[in-house]
């Protein structure tokens, strides 16, 4: 299941930290016994259902909170909890796999074209095709979105968390968040974080 959410809100949950950190990598979680599917099953229906009526999103939260914290930290306590699924993956799903697992490191176009075994620009313009995004736009979100984690929830400094996040400058980095977030990254760690 895909559920689109604030970060800020998600982030909230405190939930166990390699847990978060595999979801926002874009790693494909979960549990290995067939135990909850009825149960989810059952959620996924009424939040269906009650997400066609305003008042009920607050309650909607409240269960999907509960139960990812439930699974988070099944996962946690199961030796082979954490898992991803494995599925026939399309050329688009292998450059987004690699993306997701490679953002944070200095990424060429002949990288990817070699993951997919596809000229580099062919690769650029089925993943645009399929997103309405360029693949260095869709790096730059993905870094973006790891440094506001890591601006939320470590006391890391900006510059630490600029390389750490795969910008080879400073000014590359704030650029880039300003663009994306329509803040710097201190404005933004000093309205989030209060």
């Amino acid at each position: 299941m895909y559920v689109p959410f604030l970060l800020r809100i998600f982030l909230s949950w405190k939930l166990p930290a390699q847990f978060v950190d595999s979801l926002l990598r874009g790693d494909i979680l979960y549990e290995q016994t067939d135990e909850y599917s009825q149960y989810d099953e059952f959620l996924l229906n009424n939040w269906l259902k009650d997400s066609s009526v305003n008042m009920q999103s607050d309650l909607i939260l409240l269960e999907m909170q509960t139960r990812i914290t439930r699974m988070a930290h099944h996962l946690q306590s199961s030796d082979d909890g954490i898992a991803l699924a494995s599925y026939q993956t399309t050329l688009i799903e292998k450059i987004t796999i690699y993306l997701t697992k490679n953002y944070c490191n200095d990424i060429k176009a002949n990288d990817i074209g070699d993951v997919v075994g596809l000229h580099p620009d062919y690769a650029n313009h089925i993943f645009k095709k399929a997103f309405g995004t360029t693949i260095s736009d869709y790096i730059a979100e993905l870094r973006i979105a790891h440094a506001q984690r890591k601006l939320l929830t470590t006391d890391m400094s900006i510059t630490d968390i600029a390389y750490e996040c795969g910008f080879n400058s400073v000014a590359r980095f704030n650029a880039t968040f300003f663009k994306k977030i329509q803040c710097t990254p201190r404005e933004y760690k000093k309205k989030i974080v209060k």
